[in-house]
């Protein structure tokens, strides 16, 4: 009875992070937050499917049925799990369009799951209550290994993504969740998937709130308690380069077209900034039109030609406000050997900036 208590001891603050989100409605708008609660739920279920099989087993009449039907419902919907999780992995991706397509292994499996209860494929029980695995019992455990493998290969090519501790936090998560599959697959007598399952559910939900509170809600890029985190941590450790961009004219943009319009521009031109220099650095909105980028990896292009091929993105938005540039920018590569301090060439990209700004009123002015 030993698995009873420890599925019952993962059960319950499962529950409670269910409930948690459920209830707050602005959750369930969100794609990721409803497939994370689907994986959450069948999770739940596992767990409870598995403290019935052992409390039937342990009975003084343990009925077959009873099993058979739980077996039966666990194969059919373990592969979900992991099959919600990459999903939201792939969204706002270019494999998003895929979803579909990943549904198909999943109707495959349920539909031989359901008919072992006749024909023992995945699983069989006997009347005496004896659980067998069948001969393609490796299916269904496959296609969930394929599902979280996948899952976590998405994640971890999104990796500039997260800082170190979160990164670490999530490799020994699902390494120990994998760990304890795979043994459950060698000793069938192992009851550690759900409950393992659920522990690594419940940390992958703690370490996805940690994150939010890094990102500004608006844009979703790092905020700016990252931002001043992240220069304490390259002070006089790190050799960077800081560009520091702003809005031009956001004021008049928020007049004329509203600031719904302007929320729009914002996110238009920090989805770009992210695109342009994730790969080499770290982009931050750190308050109202001024966002800052801190490159540790040298770009490919000088900084005046990615901003130039930016601007080119941003035609549209232009066109619409009638402004030939909507960026300013201005940067200074600190050399943690040389400077001072980081925070002196901050304001060096800020003086840059604001001469680039000046220089361009300048040009609207004569024109």
């Amino acid at each position: 009875m030993s698995s009873v208590c420890g599925n019952m001891l993962t059960l319950i603050p499962l529950i409670l992070i269910i409930f948690l989100i459920s209830f707050d409605k602005r959750n369930l708008k969100r794609k990721s937050s409803r497939h994370f609660l689907f994986a959450l739920g069948i999770t739940a279920l596992q767990s409870i499917l598995d403290i019935i099989i052992a409390i039937n087993a342990a009975s003084a009449a343990p009925s077959y049925q009873i099993t058979l039907i739980c077996r039966c419902t666990t194969f059919t919907l373990a592969p979900f799990i992991g099959y919600n999780l990459l999903v939201i992995s792939m969204i706002n991706t270019s494999l998003e369009k895929y979803q579909s397509l990943l549904k198909l292994p999943l109707i495959i499996n349920a539909g031989l799951s359901i008919s072992s209860l006749w024909t023992g494929l995945i699983f069989s029980v006997t009347a005496a209550n004896v659980y067998f695995r069948g001969p393609l019992f490796i299916l269904q455990f496959a296609l969930s290994l394929l599902y979280f493998l996948s899952f976590l290969a998405l994640e971890f090519s999104k990796a500039r993504r997260f800082q170190v501790d979160d990164t670490i936090c999530f490799i020994v998560n699902f390494v120990v969740m994998l760990t304890a599959i795979c043994m459950q697959f060698r000793h069938a007598d192992l009851i550690l998937v759900w409950s393992s399952v659920s522990v690594c559910l419940m940390f992958y939900y703690i370490t996805h709130l940690h994150q939010n509170l890094r990102r500004d809600t608006l844009t979703n890029l790092f905020n700016r308690h990252m931002y001043e985190r992240d220069l304490t941590y390259f002070n006089k450790k790190h050799s960077v380069t800081i560009i520091n961009i702003d809005v031009n004219d956001f004021k008049e943009i928020n007049d004329n077209s509203g600031h719904y319009y302007g929320d729009e521009v914002l996110q238009k031109a920090a989805e770009l900034l992210q695109n342009h220099f994730a790969p080499y650095g770290y982009t931050y909105r750190v308050g109202g039109d001024e966002f800052c980028v801190i490159l540790d990896k040298k770009l490919p292009v000088t900084i005046a030609a990615a901003f130039t091929a930016l601007e080119e993105e941003l035609i549209p938005e232009k066109k619409k406000m009638g402004v030939s540039k909507l960026l300013s920018y201005g940067y200074f590569f600190y050399n943690h050997k040389e400077e001072k301090d980081i925070y002196a060439a901050v304001r060096e990209a800020d003086n840059y900036m604001y001469n680039y700004k000046k220089h361009y009123k300048r040009k609207l002015i004569n024109i």
